[in-house]
């Protein structure tokens, strides 16, 4: 595996500044019940560009890069992180772990939770390119 298949990090930008970031990394061995694979890493988007579909967004072309190279996917949030387990369920995450401790990040409470998507069948080889977030206007016309 090249350096370039283990590893991504995409931006939103806004009016040229960049309001969101996420990474995604390939963790080559198995640790402390953590198994080898593609996992998500962190996501962040400005508090005043929340609730945009950028977080969604990123995500969605983070989990097709690696489909594109794998057919699972792993991401590990705390138990108590209800936007991220809820963002995430429409991937199809299901909970493979509880623990204290994934990959050197300890849990802000008790539990970290480990998760794996699986690729569909029909995603393999799909690859998106370019993903654009639904703002609040299209928010505003999808209500009407």
């Amino acid at each position: 595996m090249s350096d370039l298949d283990d590893r991504l990090v995409v931006v939103a930008v806004v009016d040229g500044k960049i309001v969101a970031a996420a990474k995604t990394h390939h963790q080559s061995a198995p640790e402390g019940g953590a198994p080898e694979g593609y996992y998500l890493g962190g996501l962040a988007v400005h508090p005043s560009h929340r609730r945009e579909g950028i977080g969604l967004a990123l995500t969605r072309a983070r989990v097709e890069w690696v489909w594109a190279r794998a057919d699972a996917v792993h991401y590990f949030t705390d138990e108590d992180n209800v936007a991220s387990l809820q963002m995430h369920a429409a991937f199809g995450f299901e909970e493979i772990a509880r623990l204290s401790t994934i990959l050197g990040a300890q849990a802000n409470r008790e539990h970290l939770v480990l998760f794996r998507a699986t690729r569909p069948e029909n995603q393999r080889g799909v690859v998106a390119h370019h993903v654009r977030p639904r703002g609040p206007a299209d928010a505003e016309q999808s209500r009407s």
